[in-house]
């Protein structure tokens, strides 16, 4: 099985039996995730980009121990985003998988 399909149906999995609620928030209100299973349920907890703008105030931030490459997938995805890593911010758009890069890893909506 291609490791793209096996990090989906992992994703998919833990979905249905993780918290809805991220670690912690910062002061400004963002969402920050850093336990494995909220990193992998990500914004798909997620139905509207208002359901995200009213509780995360825009931005999920992902925090990661190792400054390392890893993929993100928008597969299961309602809404498109901008991602930014280490290198730059581009628009990530539902059904994507993409690599990035770094420590913390920051999903936003800009309008």
């Amino acid at each position: 099985m291609p490791m793209k399909t096996i990090f989906l149906l992992h994703t998919l999995f833990l979905s249905l039996f993780a918290t809805i609620t991220p670690d912690y928030f910062t002061k400004e209100g963002f969402c920050v995730v850093e336990t494995k299973e909220q990193k992998i349920l990500g914004l798909t907890r997620f139905n509207t980009k208002k359901e995200f703008q009213k509780s995360c105030k825009s931005k999920m931030i992902f925090k990661y121990k190792e400054d390392r490459c890893r993929y993100f997938t928008m597969k299961s995805m309602k809404f498109d985003i901008y991602i930014e890593d280490r290198d730059q911010k581009t628009l990530f758009k539902v059904g994507e998988i993409r690599e990035v890069c770094g420590k913390t890893i920051i999903e936003e909506i800009i309008d």
